[in-house]
């Protein structure tokens, strides 16, 4: 039952799925969304992941602090600076700080840079890192990581970083792991944590490959749901899967991950399936250029 504890090179535990309360462009408010924490606070979810660019910081407040039981120390929250704001501004620190202020929390546990496509005229990769240290060493983040982050991208952090970073969040799934192999590699090789945005998209917003057919006889064998046997996928690869759902049912299903495992030919079986078929649906900046087609 539950979901497993792994820890970064750092030292630092890190429940390996975490509850996303991103929505980009949003503009107002959304009580929803509040709602939908809420809900994810009482199924036992403790990892948030957020972000400057999403503006559901006050959501979070407001959903924590319905649960004022739950300590401090039981949560995990991750957040990022968004390159069209703190960087853009040259001003990382200020941006922290009010995602503090309106999270109404003392400190972050891992605080990302959200990209690496820096406007012109904002700051440079070496500048941000350098901030990004500061606010570590003042005690406004645990820890300091990327996302988003390609091999050239981390290669260039990691010849100037002081502090390395520890995570970067990538959108990752069957159908992105050839591709992503060389990121997955360095990372791992400079003991970066993986972490996986996007993880159902062979069943959701992308369900139309070869690995939801296959999901879905997985979930019958173990007697689970498709969504479970993706995110068992994830933490078995030894990745960190950041998902998200407002439904009840779902929300209990993808916080129980232990009770049950892939024998390593079913992952196989995941593995070469998402090799057959290539999508990525967040195709923007670089990745758009780069990267971005359907097969």
């Amino acid at each position: 039952m539950g979901i497993p504890i792994i820890t970064l090179a750092s030292g630092q535990k890190i429940p390996q799925v975490g509850f996303g309360i991103g929505v980009l462009g949003k503009k107002a408010y959304d009580p929803a969304m509040t709602e939908k924490i809420k809900l994810a606070l009482k199924n036992g979810w403790r990892h948030f992941d957020a972000a400057e660019a999403y503006g559901t910081d006050p959501e979070l407040a407001d959903a924590l602090a319905a649960f004022p039981d739950i300590p401090r120390s039981e949560l995990y929250i991750t957040s990022k600076v968004h390159t069209s704001k703190g960087i853009q501004n040259k001003d990382i620190e200020s941006s922290l700080r009010k995602i503090l202020a309106e999270t109404k929390l003392d400190y972050v546990d891992l605080f990302l840079i959200h990209n690496p496509f820096f406007p012109e005229n904002s700051l440079t990769l070496e500048e941000a890192w350098r901030q990004m240290e500061a606010v570590k060493e003042k005690g406004l983040t645990k820890e300091i990581g990327i996302s988003n982050f390609r091999p050239v991208d981390i290669e260039k952090v990691w010849k100037i970083a002081k502090v390395k970073p520890v995570v970067n969040q990538i959108e990752l799934h069957p159908y992105l792991l050839a591709a992503e192999q060389d990121t997955v590699d360095l990372c791992k090789k400079y003991n970066i944590q993986i972490a996986s945005y996007s993880p159902l998209v062979p069943i959701g917003r992308h369900g139309k490959g070869p690995v939801n057919a296959l999901s879905e006889e997985l979930a019958k064998k173990y007697g689970v749901t498709s969504g479970q046997i993706l995110l068992r996928w994830q933490i078995q690869h030894g990745f960190v899967a950041i998902t998200s759902t407002a439904d009840d049912a779902r929300q209990k299903a993808q916080s129980d991950l232990q009770g049950f495992e892939l024998s390593a030919e079913d992952v196989k079986k995941i593995d070469e399936a998402g090799a057959t078929y290539y999508h990525r649906f967040f195709g923007w900046g670089a990745f758009k250029t780069e990267y971005h087609s359907v097969l």
